[in-house]
This record gives structure tokens, C-alpha cells and sequence, in this order.
């Protein structure tokens, strides 16, 4: 009979994952693993643990200076610190250095990120993703997605492995129990945590990190903000975040709420606080606990959309994140239409006061 993804993209948009699967359903919601096809699995995740390992030989044992330098704990401007810049190429240096400070500053409101072995783990993928992945290369907001990743899938790595060892591959290729605890094995997780990471930043993530190009910087401010349309918008200049931004303020908003859009418009600009929800897809505005939820849902969305029901959507990837945030306005529309002053508006959007509505606008 097979998986019934409906039943768990509700579950997911609903908030009642079981935490322990996220492993799994991440890498079948991002097309890491066919979700019809459990007998290939294994294959699949073996091919990328592998390639993962290629990738961090080429990129991390070429040179034995990297990783001494990823793990030092001295501060930038101490002889331990600056030492490396003469033992690494000067690129490395300075990405790596602005990815420690970024780092070292993720998340510390939790006791887990204070970590040193998961400050060092976090900052080795980010090292990797960014010698990968140019235009942009690491870019700061790339280290809150990868640590939302991280914690969400902490909790699915199986942490007894070892009893595994004596079971033999060929005869458990469909038995569930055996799937389960390869694809959630902890020898693995560095692996998969990257490949997850570098998957979903290709959703389209990763071109919202372009914003500050150059050929983006050239501002059209005579654009009718009022009667802006979609059209309008994707035939545009602006970069990929901007466009974002317009479609969900400009367009979707007024669209389904003329009164709330036509009070905001001439009083604030959505790129204030729209710019910092969708580039950390939520994770500054939101506790932790609820943003893992939101991404349950933000995935699934993009599955069933792109991958089961394969029709022809909107032009971009994560949709269920821009509608999400128009859900969070449109939550905050009775706060928004008594506030008097501009910085009372602004103070809604930037400390958002609403997260125990979090299931409603779900």
C-alpha cells in the first residue's frame, strides 16, 4: 500500500510529527531519497555518505592546518588566532574566521550551542557549503538556517548503532527497523546534515542571498506600490528576496486584505521586518520548538507541491514560507489597526507578540 504522505503532511502542518522521523522525512520531502522506493534507499544514502567523505577529503584533510584553525577557541587579534593566517590560503582565513564569529554568536540563548564540538561541527559544514557553493558564498543568516537544521534533527540520530554491526545487508533491505536505524545512524549524521542543508539551501534559499549584489543596489522608487501586480514584479530588476517581499505585501496582502494593506502602505516598508522572516525563515522571530514545526510544514508543502502533485505552480520553491508569513500580518491585524504611531507598527512586525496563535495561522 505504500506511504500515505497525506496523512503525514498533515500531520506535519499540523504540529504532531513525532520528532524522531524528521531524519527520515526530511530527506524524502527534499527528494533525498525516493519516497516510493524503500528498497533504494540505502543506496542512496550510501552514495552520499561517500560523496561526503570525497568532499571532505578534498576540501579539509588537503590542508592539516583547516580544521586546527575551525576548532581554535583563541580569539581573532591573539598570536593563536592570527597564526593561521600564514598556514592557510588568505581566502579560507577570512571566510572561515567570519564563519566562527557567526557561529559563536547562533542560537546562544540555548545551552546546547555552547557546545564545542557542535560549534565545531556547525562550522565545518558551513566551510564546506561555502567552498561548494559560490554567488553568494557564506553569507551571515546561512549559519540560524543550518543550526534550526541541526536541532531539528538531533533528536532522530539513533545513538546505538553498534548493535547493528553483526546484521547482515542483504536480508534487511525492507525491513523497517533496519532502515530506520541506518538512515538515522550517528556515524552518519555529519553526512546527512550537510546534504540535507545543501539541499534545502538550493530551494531557492540560496538566491536570496544575492540581495546584495551590485546589479541589485539600483532602487526604482517610482513603482505604484498601491496597484503593483505580480507581472510587475517578476519582470523587475530586484533581486530574488525583493521580489519575494513585494509579492507578499504589495500583492498577496492586499489581496486578501484591502482595508489592513491599504492602513500599512503608506506607513511602513515591508522590507524592514519581511527581509529577516523570510532570510531565516522565521527562526528570529519564533521560538525554536515552533519554528521546527513550521519547517515540518514549509517541507511537506514543497513536496506535495512540487513532487507528488507535480502541476505547474508559482515561480518559486517554499512557497508555504510566504504564506506563512502573510498568515503572521494577517495574525496581528487587530494589534496593528490600534496602533497609533509608526514605531508601535514596526515594534509588531520586529518582536512579534503573537507565537501562542502559532496553530492558528498553521
Amino acid at each position: 500500500g505504500g506511504l500515505n504522505l497525506y496523512q503525514i503532511c498533515n500531520k506535519c502542518i499540523n504540529g504532531k510529527l513525532e520528532q524522531e522521523f524528521r531524519g527520515i522525512l526530511y530527506k524524502m520531502f527534499l527528494n533525498l531519497i525516493p519516497f516510493n522506493e524503500p528498497q533504494v534507499w540505502l543506496k542512496y544514502l550510501t552514495e552520499s555518505r561517500n560523496a561526503y567523505k570525497s568532499i571532505t577529503k578534498e576540501l579539509i584533510d588537503s590542508n592539516v592546518n583547516i580544521l586546527p584553525f575551525m576548532n581554535c577557541e583563541e580569539k581573532k587579534g591573539t598570536e593563536t588566532y592570527e597564526k593561521f593566517s600564514k598556514l592557510i590560503p588568505q581566502e579560507d582565513y577570512e571566510l572561515i574566521g567570519l564563519i566562527k564569529l557567526d557561529v559563536d554568536r547562533t542560537f546562544q540563548e540555548l545551552d546546547l550551542f555552547h557546545n564545542k564540538k557542535i560549534k565545531e561541527l556547525l562550522c565545518k559544514i558551513l566551510y564546506i557549503y561555502s567552498k561548494r557553493n559560490s554567488d553568494p558564498s557564506y553569507c551571515q543568516g546561512m549559519n540560524e538556517i543550518l543550526g534550526t537544521l541541526f536541532y531539528a534533527l538531533l533528536p532522530s540520530m539513533s545513538l546505538n548503532s553498534d548493535t547493528l554491526k553483526n546484521v547482515k545487508h542483504d536480508d534487511k533491505q525492507l525491513d523497517p527497523e533496519y532502515l530506520y536505524e541506518q538512515i538515522t545512524n550517528d556515524e552518519f549524521f555529519e553526512a546527512d546534515l550537510f546534504q540535507i542543508y545543501e539541499e534545502l539551501m538550493s530551494r531557492d534559499l540560496k538566491e536570496l542571498y544575492t540581495y546584495n549584489d551590485p546589479r541589485y543596489r539600483k532602487k526604482n522608487n517610482s513603482i505604484d506600490k498601491k496597484n503593483l501586480t505580480l507581472e510587475q514584479i517578476y519582470d523587475s530588476e530586484d533581486s530574488d528576496l525583493g521580489k519575494r517581499i513585494k509579492r507578499i505585501f504589495y500583492v498577496y496582502l492586499k489581496t486578501i486584505d484591502k482595508e489592513l494593506f491599504d492602513f500599512l502602505v503608506d506607513q511602513i516598508e515591508p522590507d524592514i521586518f519581511l527581509f529577516r522572516w523570510i532570510l531565516c525563515m522565521l527562526n528570529r522571530e519564533i521560538s525554536l520548538k515552533n519554528v521546527i514545526r513550521i519547517w515540518d510544514s514549509i517541507l511537506a508543502y514543497e513536496f506535495i507541491e512540487f513532487t507528488v502533485n507535480t502541476v505547474e505552480v508559482d515561480k518559486t520553491r517554499l512557497n508555504y514560507l510566504d504564506y506563512f508569513c502573510l498568515g503572521m500580518i494577517e495574525d496581528l491585524r487587530e494589534n496593528l489597526l490600534k496602533a497609533e504611531e509608526g514605531g508601535m507598527l514596526l515594534m509588531n512586525f520586529l518582536q512579534y507578540p503573537n507565537e501562542k496563535n502559532i496553530k492558528k495561522v498553521m
